[in-house]
């Protein structure tokens, strides 16, 4: 596994603008603050594009998501987002679900906002096979990147954002019994096939400890989403440390430095 802190920009080449992929409001926060954060420090022209995080009529919730979101990401220093017009399965009755749409639209409709902003050539992120933990929308996400990055020949790499299962798992176990269930996350909505083996995963990218703190500051500000005396608000620093202090990627199709 490569750290994509040595040689940072020979692996995003600053010609190439960034576009991260996101399900939902407070993704972004769970799974890349620190790099996001990276690239806002190194002066990368990043576009973040929500797949499921539209404003839905009649939908209060929509808007308190979308209010909290832009909160984290002035945290994290992103101006430059993009919302398409899916929204989660809950908000069906009301709303586009994002689950239940062909890939083909969902990558066109990605396009479109990437042609809108005259961008050219970029590096794309999104999510691994499994959809992080199985999530319907974050396996939407998963396909909608591979078919851009089939398709799209000015999409220079394809980075797919994911949990290291091993790592999840050992501290599971370790914690079980120790602590109440708040303290863990709610396994019961992951799959069993959550994240990838280590052995997938070809990538990381370590967080300092100012990114460190920022991510937590970041994750507490989706306060509808993610209590404070819950996972992973609630674990300590040595914990928190462990699980969020470093970002891990599968490098799709092309091998880098």
């Amino acid at each position: 596994m490569k750290t994509l802190n040595n040689n940072f920009e020979k692996y995003f080449p600053k010609e190439n603008t960034i576009v991260m992929l996101h399900a939902h409001a407070d993704d972004e926060s769970f799974l890349s603050a620190g790099i996001i954060n990276e690239f806002i420090m190194r002066n990368y022209s990043i576009l973040l594009i929500y797949l499921a995080t539209s404003l839905v009529v009649g939908e209060e919730k929509t808007s308190i998501r979308q209010k909290e979101l832009f909160q984290a990401l002035e945290l994290l220093g992103v101006k430059n987002v993009e919302f398409l017009k899916y929204c989660e399965p809950k908000y069906a009755e009301n709303g586009k679900p994002l689950h239940q749409q062909a890939i083909q639209e969902v990558s066109d409709e990605i396009k479109r906002v990437i042609q809108k902003k005259g961008i050219k050539n970029y590096i794309l992120f999104s999510y691994d096979k499994n959809g992080g933990y199985g999530n319907k929308d974050h396996l939407i996400v998963h396909k909608a990147g591979r078919l851009l990055f089939k398709n799209s020949p000015t999409l220079r790499s394809l980075f797919e954002v994911t949990i290291p299962r091993e790592i999840y798992l050992d501290w599971f176990s370790k914690k079980e019994g120790e602590n109440s269930k708040k303290y863990l996350p709610k396994l019961n909505y992951w799959s069993t096939e959550f994240g990838l083996e280590k052995k997938e995963i070809n990538y990381l990218y370590s967080l300092n400890f100012i990114q460190v703190d920022k991510k937590r500051n970041a994750l507490s500000k989706h306060e509808s989403q993610i209590k404070k005396d819950e996972f992973p608000l609630a674990l300590r620093d040595n914990d928190f440390q462990k699980l969020f202090g470093k970002e891990y990627f599968v490098c799709v199709g092309r091998s880098l430095v």
